[in-house]
C-alpha cells in the first residue's frame, strides 16, 4: 500500500521545521486519474465537501427556484455572522420551521466579532445550520416526516445515499478483502457522512461544475446548482 507523500514543508529561518503528509488525486469527470501523490485509493470521508450534493437533493424536493443566498447557505459551512444567521432563518421560514427544529447542536459563531457578541450557543450559529435548514424545508415541501430527518432510514437520507453513489460511481460494500468501495457513518446529530476512495471524491468534485450529478436533473433551471447543467 502506498504511503502518504509530503505535501507541505514548513520552513523557519531556513530550517525545515515540519513536514505535512497526505494523499492527493486529480481526476477528470470520467474517472481518469490525471495526477496522484501518496495512495490514490485511500478511503476518505467527504465531510463538508458533500454539502453541495446534499443541497442538490434538498433543492430537487423543494422544487422551486430559491434566491442565490439561500442556496449558498445550504451548500456551504458558514461562520455564524449576522448575515449568515439571517439567511438561515429566512430559509427556515420557507418551510414554516424555526431554529428549534434544527438537528445540529447549539454552538457559538466561528467569526470572532460574532462570537464575542453571542449571548449563548444557538443551533442557528452552527456552521452546518444552513444544510439542516434546507433538509427541513425539503421534507416539509415534499410531505416527508420532519422528526428524525437525520435517521439513515429517512427517505431524504436514503435519497442522498443514492445521489452519492450516482455521483461517485461507488456502491456500498467491499471491493476486496481489505478495502471498502464506500462506507457511511451515521451517528448523533449529523446526517450520514460518506467515505469513499480518493478518486471517487475527485470525480464527484469534477462533475459538480458541469452539472453532471443525477441529483440535479430535475432542479429548477434558475437554481445556481443547476446553472452549469443548463449552460452545458
Amino acid at each position: 500500500m502506498p504511503t502518504a507523500a509530503p505535501i507541505v514543508r514548513v520552513m523557519r529561518s531556513g530550517v525545515e521545521e515540519s513536514i505535512h503528509l497526505g494523499h492527493v488525486v486529480v481526476c477528470d469527470p470520467e474517472g481518469r486519474v490525471l495526477a496522484a501523490l501518496g495512495d490514490p485509493d485511500r478511503l476518505v470521508f467527504s465531510r463538508s465537501s458533500m454539502k453541495p450534493l446534499q443541497a442538490a437533493v434538498s433543492l430537487r424536493r423543494i422544487s422551486e427556484p430559491l434566491p442565490e443566498d439561500l442556496v449558498a447557505v445550504m451548500c456551504a459551512s458558514h461562520n455564524g455572522e449576522p448575515v449568515h444567521v439571517r439567511t438561515v432563518r429566512r430559509l427556515l421560514r420557507l418551510g414554516d420551521r424555526s431554529e428549534r427544529d434544527l438537528g445540529c447542536p447549539p454552538d457559538l459563531p466561528i467569526e470572532r466579532e460574532a462570537r464575542r457578541s453571542a449571548a449563548r450557543p444557538r443551533r442557528v450559529y452552527h456552521n452546518c445550520s444552513g444544510k439542516h435548514a434546507g433538509m427541513l424545508v425539503a421534507c416539509q415541501r415534499s410531505g416527508l416526516e420532519l422528526d428524525g430527518y437525520l435517521r439513515p432510514a429517512h427517505p431524504l437520507q436514503r435519497e442522498i445515499v443514492r445521489a452519492v453513489r450516482s455521483a461517485t460511481g461507488r456502491r456500498s460494500g467491499w471491493t476486496d478483502a481489505a478495502r471498502p468501495s464506500m462506507a457511511s457513518r451515521c451517528a448523533g446529530w449529523r446526517p450520514c457522512s460518506h467515505a469513499y476512495p480518493d478518486p471517487s471524491a475527485s470525480v464527484d468534485s469534477a462533475k459538480m461544475p458541469l452539472g453532471r450529478w443525477r441529483a440535479c436533473e430535475r432542479l429548477p433551471t434558475s437554481s445556481p446548482v443547476a446553472v452549469a447543467r443548463t449552460r452545458s
